[in-house]
Parts: structure tokens; sequence; C-alpha cells
């Protein structure tokens, strides 16, 4: 890149440096700028304008974007700037305690953006106050509304907590990190193939991608791998990029979109219409988007990382997919070049790709993106926001959604070895602590994999554990020795079924019985087309359900029921309640006997519901289409009632229409 260009580029940044000083307001605590904040709760998308604390669209990303134009012109007015600002920052977040500890926008990226104001300035007294608003962070596990990803979630706040320690050395921050550690592992789910986290009704599946998706989990376990000189973390990381790679599509060169996101009144009402008229493709199709936060870009960003750390040339094949990908935004309409799902942010990933291969053809795309956006903003257009609002026309000041992005962008390619990058925040340094007595941190490859397969397969691993640790052992081993990037499910389900086969024929018994409970309720959850077709369906159904349950005797009667289809009802010879672990252990000295148990399955997973030898008679006669007055007639002949015994053939016909009422209201029975 020639300096011409630079020089145009970094002029173009003060530019924007010097707006954002004359749109800056000031009260007692400091400089501080409203950004924009999308509103839906009226139903529809309008823009408020506020002051907050974040990276993503608070103060404390601006005053990053300062900082670096100050360290890139040395006008003291931009560090003033930023001090100003981070000042104003402290104070808020003194006087608004809160339990959101996010990264890019919660409060640890207040205290990683501290953590650069410390570096910039010399001054140590930042990184006593990064470590102060840090401090309570574990509230952030209490959190109402948490979640795992990388931009709102746990796994950031973790990316955070490693920032911290390689700035401070202070032991309390390996001891968070460490609870966040196994929080995560604990929590991640299994793919057909490969681990996903966070799930919910509005995706179709685990999601793809850097912000709220499995890259940017594996990001973060990449980093740990890297700063604690621990490969067992590289397994969770490869795991999660394996889980995207099953959804990459060659023709699009780009990684599915699965959200289907219901944020308004009308994105319900499309969503209801679509499963009212037997749309499934509309719930199991992925769109495609090629960003930062969703997509070919952030994607990008993490296999660069993988690369750099593993050297698997995959991960390289990977990055030129997403590469050629982003190669083709200059052919798509010009919108905003904000940070999060803008050109700009786009940019990042030719940015990061010239930093790790040397190659200085990758910056091209990203310098014709530069010279795109000033010459636009030569013929007086403004920078879009990240925030597509109809009838909105205005700059945002922020620095993922806003013209503090913009000018951070223009920075980055000017410099990209001097300023650093806040979309891929890797941590340079490696731990030279004594962690020996941090439990999480220095887990085995296959401790690792333990705490995973815990998730789907607890129960049969505690039998294994207290029954045949030896046998446990070497099953765990075997998965620790393969290949990061196999199938590790499959090969767990292989080496118990081997491991089974050798014992005694009553504990064979045993453990193939709650073996077999946990493999059916995974292969139903793994059955499930789309979260978001469930999710729906359950609730259009429970209005049905609302109106059935409250039906007369006469007209419930009259019904035809069906149990649903996202229902199994599994038959176990001992209770393996989940509840109760202190019977698993008992259960040799147990007789066998039939222990039914509901398997529901969920947009949240598969859900386990005891039933009663009673309820387990009557929902059992509905496996297939029923009315209801036969199962009840046939449910009260099965306890051998006398003709005349006109009471208790009562009580038992109304024992069976409330366990049916209920079912039908629980959304066990449905319409046949």
């Amino acid at each position: 890149m020639n300096e011409a260009l630079k020089q145009r580029l970094l002029n173009e940044a003060v530019r924007i440096g010097d707006e954002l000083l004359r749109r800056a307001e000031r009260d007692e605590n400091g400089l501080f700028w409203k950004t924009m904040s999308l509103n839906t709760e009226s139903g529809r998308r309008q823009i408020d304008w506020l002051a907050s604390t974040s990276i993503y669209a608070g103060v404390s990303g601006i005053a990053l974007f300062l900082l670096e134009l100050y360290e890139q012109t040395k006008a003291e007015k931009y560090l003033q700037a930023a001090l100003s600002g981070m000042n104003w920052v402290e104070q808020y977040c003194h006087d608004n305690p809160t339990d959101f500890y996010a990264f890019y926008t919660g409060r640890l990226g207040v205290a990683y953006a501290m953590l650069r104001t410390a570096e910039v300035t010399g001054d140590r007294c930042y990184l006593q106050e990064a470590l102060d608003i840090a401090r309570p962070c574990l509230s952030f596990l209490n959190y109402e509304h948490r979640i795992d990803d990388l931009l709102n979630g746990l796994s950031g706040a973790l990316l955070a907590l490693i920032h911290l320690h390689a700035a401070t050395g202070e032991v309390w921050t390996l001891e968070a990190a460490d609870q966040l550690i196994y929080h995560l592992l604990t929590r991640a789910h299994y793919g057909l193939e490969g681990l996903y986290w966070d799930r919910n009704g509005q995706q179709i599946r685990g999601l793809c991608g850097f912000s709220h998706g499995a890259a940017g989990v594996g990001f973060v376990f990449l980093e740990l791998a890297h700063y604690f000189q621990n490969d067992a973390f590289l397994w969770p990381a490869e795991q999660a990029f394996l889980y995207e790679s099953r959804y990459f599509d060659a023709g699009q060169k780009n990684w599915g979109d699965f959200r289907k996101g219901i944020y308004t009144t009308g994105n319900y009402e499309k969503h209801e219409r679509a499963f009212l008229a037997g749309d499934m493709a509309f719930f199991t199709e992925p769109g495609y988007m090629n960003a930062w936060c969703h997509g070919a870009v952030g994607i990008g960003l993490s296999r660069l990382r993988a690369f750099a750390l593993t050297g698997k040339e995959l991960y390289a094949a990977e990055v030129q997919a997403a590469v050629e990908r982003n190669a083709a935004a200059d052919l798509e309409p010009i919108h905003s070049f904000n940070l999060c799902h803008g050109l700009g942010g786009n940019a990042e990933l030719f940015i990061e790709a010239y930093r790790t291969f040397h190659d200085e053809t990758y910056l091209q795309p990203a310098v014709k993106t530069a010279e795109t956006a000033l010459a636009l903003r030569q013929k007086g257009e403004i920078y879009l926001s990240g925030y597509q609002v109809e009838g909105v026309n205005e700059e945002d000041n922020s620095l993922l959604m806003g013209s503090a992005g913009v000018g951070y962008f223009y920075l980055r390619l000017a410099a990209p070895d001097q300023v650093p990058s806040i979309l891929s925040p890797q941590v340079a340094s490696v731990c030279t602590a004594d962690t020996s007595a941090i439990t999480y941190i220095n887990l085995s490859p296959a401790a690792v994999r333990k705490i995973v397969m815990e998730k789907g397969f607890g129960r049969t691993l505690y039998i294994l554990e207290k029954q045949e640790p030896e046998k446990e052992k070497a099953i765990l081993d075997q998965l620790a020795a393969l290949d990061n990037r196999s199938a590790f499910k499959e090969a767990f389900i292989d080496l118990v079924q081997t491991a089974v086969e050798t014992q005694p024929i009553d504990y064979q018994q045993r453990l193939l019985d709650v073996f077999s409970l946990e493999r059916v309720k995974l292969k139903l959850d793994e059955a499930v087309p789309s979260w978001a077709w469930l999710h729906i369906k359950e609730s259009v159904q429970k209005e049905q359900a609302k109106r059935l349950a409250t039906l007369n005797e006469e007209a419930l009667m009259g019904l035809r029921l069906v149990l649903d289809s996202w229902i199994t009802i599994k038959l176990t010879a001992w209770r393996w309640a989940l509840a109760a672990p202190d019977e698993w252990l008992n259960n040799p000295a147990v007789q066998p006997q039939p222990y039914p148990v509901i398997l529901k399955a969920g947009a949240a997973g598969v859900e386990e519901i005891e039933l009663a030898p009673f309820t387990y008679e009557i929902l059992n006669a509905f496996q297939t289409g029923r009315c209801v007055e036969s199962v009840v007639r046939e449910t009260a002949a099965g306890f051998g009632i006398d003709a005349a015994d006109l009471e208790t053939e009562l009580k038992v016909k109304q024992l069976s229409l409330q366990q049916i009422r209920e079912a039908i209201y629980a959304g066990i029975l449905v319409e046949a």
C-alpha cells in the first residue's frame, strides 16, 4: 500500500475523530457520547439515542478508537478525550452495578478498554480500575439471560479474563477463568458432528459464526490453549470448527446462518403462517450472511487463528474459502462500512490474512473497500450505521456500529501491525504463572472429553466410574487419542458398547439399560429438523390445547387423540431419574420392573418426565390415534371393576380424564 493512501486513511480517521470530539457531551464525570440503540418494544423497529459504557456501542468503544488515533498521530486532544471518556465510564460503572459481564457488550469489555488505556498511557491506575470493574464478574453466571456466545456471553467474558491476567497477573482472574472454563465445557452440545453452544427456539440449529456461534467459542478455546500452553483445549475448539464444517455450502462459499428470530409481532405472524401452511422449508433452510458477526468473515478469522496455532492445512483451505467469498463483496450493493456487519468489518479478514501469511495481495480487497468508502465520503455521503431502520438516515458514533469503527478500520489498514484488532482480540503472551493449584486450567485431554461427554451420557459414565473405573479411563484415553476433528460421539458409543459386552450379564443389563435410555434421548434430539419449527409448533398447539383442555366431559370423550410425534415413551428396567443419582448405584440390589419415561423433544433439549404406572397405561394407549371414550373405558376394564361398583368406575373415569386433560395441556396428547 502506497504512502499516499496511508495518509488519506489517516486524514479521514482524523476527520472522524474531530467530528466525534465535536459531538461529545460532558458532565461532571467527563466526556460521553450517545449512540444508537435498537428498540422493538412497540413491535416496530425504532432508534433510541442512549449513553452507555460498552465496547460495542458505548463510550469504551469510542475511547478505544481515540486511543489508537492518538497512537498514530500523537495529537494530545485525542488522548485527553479518550481519558475523559474512560473517567465517565469508570464513574458510570461505579454508580450502576450490574451482573452483565460480557466482553463486547458488557462490563468485562470495559475492563479490556481500561487495559488498553493503561498500555497506551503507562499509567497503572487503569490496570487497577480494570480489576475493580471485573472483580464481580462471576455474578454473570447467575445472569437471567445468560448465554455462552462471544458477543454477549460467557465465552467472551472468559476471553477478557485471559487478557486481564496477561496484563496484571492477578490470581483471582485465573480462579474466575477456571470456573468459566468448566461452565463452557459443561454447556457444550453435541451436533450431528462436533460441538456447538447456545440453543433456543429462534434458531434452526446451533449457530455458526463468530459473534453468536461456534466459531467464536472455538476461538476462545484456541486462546486458552495458547495462553496456558494446554493442548487439551484445542479439542473443543476444533470440534466447534468441525460442527461448522458440516454446514459449509461450497456453492455459496459460506456457512449457513441458522437464525429464525421472532423480534416483532410481524415476525411471529410470519412464523405462524408458515407453520400452519406446512412450509417446512421456511424453518429448515438457512440464510447466508457475509460479515464479522455471522458468516464467512468471522469464521475465516477463527480459522486464521486455528491455522496459526495448529498449522493444519484444512484451516488454511477454510480461510481461502472465506477470503474468496469476501472478495466478491465488491459485487454486492454498497451498504454500511461498520465493523459488526459492514464492509469495514469484512476487511478485517484481509488484514488478518495479510498478517498471518505475510502476503500483501491479501490487502488489496481491503484497500478497495477503503477507497470506495473514501470516495463516497468525498461525495458528501454519510457513514450509514449498522442499524438499518426505515426513516433513519444518521451517522452513529459507536465502534462496532458507527463511525468510530470506520475510523478504526482506516487505522488498522494503514498500520496493521501497530493497531490491535478489536474483531480478533488475540492474547499475544503465554502464561508464566504457577497454575498447578487451579483445577480446570490444567485439565488433561481425557478429562476435557469426560466433562463434555457427561452432557449426554452422564449416567452411563457415572456407573462406569463407580463400578469399572479402569474401563472408563480406557474409554476416555482412547477418545483422547483420536484426532481433534474426529467424530467423538460415535467413537464413544462404540467404545462403551464394546466394553459392556465383556461384563457379567447382570452388570451388562443394568449398564445397557441406562446407556440405551441416553442413546434414545440423543437420537430424538438429533432428529429434530428445526428448533424454530418446534418452538412455533409448541406455541400454536398450546393455544389449541387451552381450548381442548377446557372442553366439557361429553366433548372431551368424543375427541380422537394421539401421542405427539416428537414424544417417545421409553421403558427402562430400573429407575434412572436425573434427580435421584443416589439410586443409580443401588439398582444392582433392585429387581427389574418397568419404569416408563416420557422423552419430549423441545427447542431447549429433550425433557425427561417420569410416569406413574396408571398414567403410562393411559398415554401408551394413544401411541396410535384413539378415541378418548374408548381409552377411558379400556382403562376402567383393566382394573377389573365389578359392573355394580359404579363409584369405583366413576373415580377411575374421572382420574383418567384428569390425566388426559393434563397431557393435552402439556402438549403430550394432540388431536389425531
